[in-house]
């Protein structure tokens, strides 16, 4: 085989596996600008950015996964993250502070997240299924999720309406590598 017919084929071969969201490094899903598969200093370094807070409290879980988290100030809430012993954040979550509904912040929220979602759905082979979550059934968990269902977004809605509106407002928003994080994710929704 030549050099060139080698290159050729390397080049195909890389650009079929960008194409392919499951066998990504990063996830196509992402909040804010932070997305599973990144470094967990490099999520840090963002939040740096953002308020110039770094992790608040950070601990070991044994065989080199880490998890941390913070409060963020742009929208109160909990942020999380847990990552492997490579470093790489295999799950990331927001839950909004239960301060924030009805103070219009949450619709804020709720705005910034459909504007992501937005750009989730436009990724090549993603799928979302809202399992009956709507304005007649503002209670359960939606998810979007690459086609093999590695990258995966979980939705939680507990109820609650976004401030002045009939929209179920999001309780909890989690983002993984199914594979290496499945066990981690939360799978119900909180009660009201």
């Amino acid at each position: 085989m030549s050099a060139r017919t080698a290159g050729v084929l390397g080049i195909a071969a890389l650009l079929l596996a960008c194409s392919d969201p499951d066998r990504a490094k990063l996830s196509p899903f992402f909040l804010w600008g932070m997305r599973p598969g990144m470094q967990l200093d490099s999520i840090e370094q963002f939040l740096i950015r953002q308020d110039n807070v770094p992790w608040a409290k950070c601990e070991d879980l044994g065989s080199g996964v880490r998890r941390c988290e913070r409060h963020t100030s742009w929208i109160w809430g909990r942020l999380e993250a847990l990552a492997g012993p490579d470093g790489r954040v295999l799950y990331l979550s927001f839950a909004p502070d239960k301060s924030e509904y009805g103070t219009g912040r949450d619709v804020i929220f709720d705005k910034q997240v459909d504007v992501m979602a937005q750009q989730w759905a436009r990724t090549r082979k993603v799928r979302m299924d809202p399992h009956g979550v709507n304005e007649a059934n503002p209670r359960g968990i939606a998810e979007f999720s690459t086609a093999r269902g590695r990258w995966k977004v979980l939705l939680t809605f507990d109820g609650r309406l976004c401030t002045g509106t009939s929209r179920p407002c999001l309780a909890l928003i989690q983002l993984l590598d199914w594979r290496a994080a499945q066990g981690y994710a939360l799978m119900t929704v909180p009660p009201l």
